[in-house]
């Protein structure tokens, strides 16, 4: 597994780095620009932390997805062009193994560069509006943890419509670009309406992404390796 992980690391890095920096810089963009809207309209500084601090909890479900996306369709590709897939799984390596890697490489490297986006994000807040976002513990555990679960469980989803079927990326193309739309206007009306994120419905769909997340690994489970050794060639 660490040698598959790590295989996976470094054709994503090779491939994708440029991508994957463009994406972390410009990834924290629409939340600086409701933030610079917001600031025209308030003049309470604290107000307005509590309002960009809400905005940041939900910034890993923006990110996660967008990245951890292009980093399993590119590996998942490399695979079934090289036909590593077919050699690996004739070697005697479990099938759902691979797939595990190939998500948990995407997981790796999407939740780093996610931090990466937030902190600049954080840094230009400061800059640009003199305003110094503080987390309290609920919401580190929420941006860090619950959220950046959440996401995952969206990657699963990617993952599984990718390694079930060849035309499954394109349908799956289109899951992080709503994901990342959706999250862009929630943050904006949870701002424009200073409102504060339920914390039960967002343990509700932490539990309820955990289900779906073993879900998928079961149906990668049941897929049979003459179907994907199939589906390759």
């Amino acid at each position: 597994m660490k040698i598959l992980i790590w295989k996976d690391s470094i054709i994503s890095l090779r491939s994708l780095w440029g991508l994957i920096i463009l994406i972390t810089i410009i990834g924290s963009s629409p939340t600086l620009f409701i933030a610079w809207q917001l600031v025209e309209v308030t003049n309470d500084k604290e107000l307005f932390s509590i309002l960009l601090r809400n905005n940041f909890l939900f910034f890993p479900a923006m990110l996660i997805p967008m990245i951890g996306t292009v980093v399993f369709q590119t590996t998942l590709n490399e695979d079934r062009k090289s036909k590593a897939l077919q050699i690996l799984v004739a070697d005697g390596i479990i099938s759902e193994y691979i797939w595990i890697s190939k998500l948990i490489t995407s997981i790796i490297i999407s939740y780093t560069f996610t931090f990466i986006s937030s902190m600049i994000a954080l840094i230009f807040s400061k800059i640009l509006f003199q305003v110094w976002v503080s987390f309290d513990v609920l919401s580190l555990i929420i941006m860090i943890i619950i959220i950046p679960i959440i996401s995952f469980t969206v990657l699963s989803i990617i993952g599984v419509i990718m390694w079930s079927s060849k035309q499954g990326h394109t349908l799956a193309g289109f899951i992080p670009v709503f994901s990342y739309i959706g999250c862009m206007y929630l943050n904006m009306y949870i701002m424009e309406n200073n409102l504060v994120p339920k914390t039960g419905l967002i343990l509700l769909l932490f539990a309820v992404s955990i289900i779906i997340f073993l879900v998928n690994i079961l149906i990668v489970k049941n897929l049979s390796k003459e179907y994907i050794i199939n589906m390759q060639i």
